[in-house]
């Protein structure tokens, strides 16, 4: 009996990893459909079915699968957006994740490629091109999570006495803003592309807080980075590059730092510990993906890296589930 148990145990566990894929595809679907924004007021299944431009059989199994989801719920014969789904998947909505989701909707394909990748097949070097509407979909897909992220890291970021810092590859600025907030007498220089930089001016206006912000243009591997800096961020960077790359940014930063400047790394620290969260290994996975060298790094290996470069020894700081901030002072 114990390993029946044992066998239909381990079966399940296969069978959901194996059929993963399908809640996924049944959420960009319904999302792509508009079934969310649709479903902001409670509608009949025929309404429904009328409106998708779905069949009536079609539009049964699909509310019952999303209500399965705990995305929508039927009240008598009408149905309606979960709280969640309201508050995540309606156009709009105060944690509005569709960017996210046609985001992360456009590496099916690239995702089918993993085998070819592994036997060391090309890469995709981008998957989202510059002042494309893929990559408006990424920078507000990754400035949904920051904001929600900010608060916690502004915290962590002592800026006291600080005057000047940098946000390297700085989205549309959520940590920026935050941590202007936070310190009044702070300014900003904010280093990403052009298109990215102008949806990053918009954000920090209706921050309020534009006034204080120098932008600079450029690509954050290779630009020049301004002088005579009390404190650099870097969220969320260096996993699409390779180590060499990352070698060549840190010691770019030191150079940059006033001495007692202060670098702060944020990004997926994986600390490979065996059966730990899958969340690292599949991410390395995608950037190898995507990026000529990126992936999960360790923060053994930022640590190395922020040594060479002259930095004192750092410390480790949590920043939420996924994330770790590495920070090390220049003497």
């Amino acid at each position: 009996m114990a390993r029946m148990e044992e066998n239909d145990a381990g079966m399940g566990h296969i069978h959901g990893i194996a059929n993963a894929f399908k809640q996924s595809q049944i959420l960009f679907t319904a999302h792509a459909a508009g079934l969310f924004d649709f479903l902001a007021k409670e509608k009949t299944e025929s309404a429904i079915a009328r409106a998708m431009g779905w069949s009536p059989r079609g539009t049964r199994f699909m509310l019952r699968a999303l209500a399965a989801m705990h995305l929508v719920r039927a009240r008598g014969a009408r149905w309606r957006n979960t709280p969640s789904a309201a508050a995540c998947l309606q156009s709009g909505a105060s944690n509005d994740q569709g960017a996210f989701l046609r985001h992360t909707r456009r590496g099916w394909d690239d995702w089918a490629r993993l085998d070819a990748c592994l036997r060391g097949g090309a890469v995709k070097r981008e998957r989202h091109y510059a002042g494309s509407e893929a990559e408006r979909d990424y920078v507000r897909a990754m400035h949904a999570i920051a904001l929600n992220n900010a608060p916690q890291c502004a915290a962590l970021v002592d800026c006291s006495g600080r005057r000047r810092l940098l946000d390297l590859g700085c989205g549309m600025g959520a940590y920026a803003a935050a941590f202007l907030q936070a310190w009044p007498s702070l300014c900003v220089v904010l280093v990403d592309t052009r298109a990215v930089l102008a949806m990053a001016r918009e954000h920090l206006a209706a921050r309020g807080v534009a006034d204080r912000c120098e932008f600079v243009a450029g690509d954050a591997r290779r630009i020049a980075l301004p002088a005579d800096l009390d404190i650099i961020w870097i969220s969320n960077v260096l996993h699409a590059w390779g180590p060499e790359e990352c070698r060549a940014c840190i010691a770019r930063c030191f150079a940059a730092l006033r001495p007692g400047g202060v670098l702060y790394i944020r990004d997926f620290l994986d600390d490979e510990t065996p059966g730990a969260a899958a969340f690292h290994p599949v991410f390395g996975l995608d950037m190898m993906l995507h990026s000529e060298g990126g992936g999960c790094y360790t923060a053994a290996e930022v640590a190395a890296w922020t040594h060479a470069a002259g930095f004192k020894q750092g410390r480790l700081l949590r920043a939420g589930r996924k994330s770790r901030i590495w920070t090390a002072r220049k003497p």
